[in-house]
C-alpha cells in the first residue's frame, strides 16, 4: 500500500528528490532510491555512448586526413641554410673554386651580409656569381672595407648608379686598396700634359669606361704608357688625349702589342701617326684580323701598296663586322673571304713572289738587260 502511493507520487512530482518525500518505512526508501540511481546511470551511459560515437567519427576523419597532411608537409620541410646553399642559389659552385679562398669556413651571417651589400650597391642577382667567381676574396673581406672603397669611388665623383657597372666589370675595385690608389690616379690624369687638359668629367669618363684602371694599374704603369705614346709612337698632345678619351683600355694593353699594331699600320698600310691616333680602335683589334682584312682588300683589288689609307679607311677595316666588311668595304662575298682566310699564307706568298718578279723585270729593263 505504501509503495504504491509513493510510486504514484513520484510520477506526479517528477523532479522532487524522492529521498525527502519517503518517510513511511526503510524498505520503501531503499526501493525508491535504487530506482533513481538506475535512471541516472542510464542517462550517463546514453551520454557516454554519444560521446564515443562522436569520438569514433572524429578519429575516422583524422585517419583519412593525416596521410594527406603528412604527404603535404613532407614537401614543405624547411631546409637548413648553409654557406653552400646561399652561394649555390646565385650559381656559385663552391667545390670548383680556388682553394686559397675556402668559403665553406665562413659563417652564414657573413655571407648574407656580403650578398646584401652587393644588393645595396645595385648588383643584379645574375651578376653576383660572375663577380664572386672572379674575386672570391670579396666574401672574406671586411664589410667596412668594402663600404669604404665604394665611398672612395663616390667621393672621386663616380655616380652611385655607375658604381654597380664598375664593380661588375672589374670586381678588383672591392679587393684592392681603392680608397688609397684612386685619389692618386685622379691627380695623375689632372697632371698629364695633353691639350686641352683633362676636365674632371673627362677623367671620370675614362675611369668609368675602363674600370680596370681603378682596380689593377698603378700610376707608374700609366706614366710608362704615356711616354710610349710620346716617344715611340710620336703622338702629339692632342693625339694622346683623343686616344685616351676614345679608347681608355689602350692604357691597359702591353707595350709589345701596341708597337706591333702601330708598326704594321705605319709600314704596311701607309698610315700616318695622326691617322692611327684618330682611330684608337685599331689597338683593340687583333693584329691577325688587321692583317687578314688588309691583305684581302689588296687581293680583291680594292687597295694597292701605293694607296695611302686615312683614319676613316682604317676605321672601316677594324671596326666593322665580318659581314659588313665583306659587303660594304671589300664588295665581295663571305665565301670568297673565308676561302682567302683559309689559304692566306700561300696566297700572300704567291703575291709577294709575283711582286718581286715584277720589280726585277722593271730593274732589268731599265738597265738594258734581258729580264730573267
Amino acid at each position: 500500500m505504501a509503495t504504491s502511493s509513493v510510486s504514484r507520487y513520484f510520477r506526479i512530482m517528477g523532479s522532487i528528490p524522492l529521498r525527502k518525500m519517503v518517510s513511511m518505512n526503510q524498505t520503501s526508501y531503499i526501493h525508491v532510491d535504487h530506482m533513481t540511481c538506475i535512471r541516472r546511470k542510464a542517462q550517463h551511459l546514453s551520454t557516454t555512448k554519444q560521446s564515443l560515437r562522436k569520438t569514433e567519427k572524429t578519429n575516422d576523419i583524422c585517419s583519412q586526413i593525416a596521410p594527406r597532411a603528412e604527404k603535404h608537409f613532407e614537401g614543405c620541410k624547411v631546409k637548413r641554410v648553409t654557406v653552400q646553399s646561399l652561394l649555390e642559389n646565385i650559381g656559385f659552385k663552391v667545390e670548383k673554386k680556388n682553394a686559397r679562398t675556402d668559403v665553406t669556413k665562413l659563417s652564414v651571417e657573413k655571407v648574407k651580409k656580403i650578398l646584401s651589400f652587393l644588393d645595396e650597391i645595385g648588383i643584379e642577382h645574375q651578376d653576383k656569381e660572375k663577380i664572386i667567381s672572379r674575386r672570391p676574396g670579396i666574401l672574406t673581406a671586411k664589410e667596412n672595407l668594402l663600404r669604404m672603397r665604394v665611398e672612395a669611388m663616390k667621393k672621386a665623383g663616380i655616380y652611385p648608379e655607375s658604381v654597380a657597372y664598375v664593380v661588375r666589370e672589374s670586381p678588383g675595385v672591392l679587393t684592392g686598396r681603392t680608397e688609397i690608389s684612386l685619389p692618386n690616379k685622379v691627380k695623375f690624369f689632372e697632371s698629364v700634359k695633353v691639350k686641352p687638359k683633362f676636365t674632371t668629367d673627362e677623367i671620370l669618363h675614362v675611369l668609368t669606361k675602363c674600370p680596370h684602371l681603378i682596380a689593377s694599374y698603378t700610376v707608374k704603369s700609366l706614366e710608362e704608357k704615356i711616354q710610349l705614346f710620346e716617344k715611340e709612337l710620336k703622338f702629339n698632345k692632342h693625339h694622346i688625349k683623343n686616344l685616351i678619351l676614345k679608347q681608355p683600355s689602350v692604357l691597359t694593353f702591353s707595350e709589345e702589342a701596341i708597337l706591333k699594331k702601330y708598326n704594321y699600320c705605319f709600314e704596311n698600310m701607309n698610315l700616318s701617326p695622326s691617322s692611327i691616333a684618330r682611330c684608337p680602335r685599331v689597338f683593340q683589334c687583333s693584329l691577325k684580323q688587321i692583317r687578314e682584312r688588309h691583305q684581302f682588300l689588296k687581293h680583291v683589288g680594292r687597295i694597292t701598296d701605293e694607296m695611302r689609307i686615312d683614319d676613316y679607311g682604317l676605321g672601316l677595316i677594324v671596326t666593322t663586322s665580318d659581314k659588313q666588311f665583306v659587303e660594304k668595304v671589300a664588295k665581295t662575298s663571305m665565301e670568297d673571304f673565308k676561302s682567302f682566310i683559309n689559304n692566306i699564307d700561300s696566297i700572300i706568298s704567291c703575291a709577294n713572289e709575283i711582286e718581286l718578279n715584277g720589280k726585277q723585270y722593271k730593274e732589268g729593263k731599265t738597265e738594258g738587260n734581258e729580264p730573267i
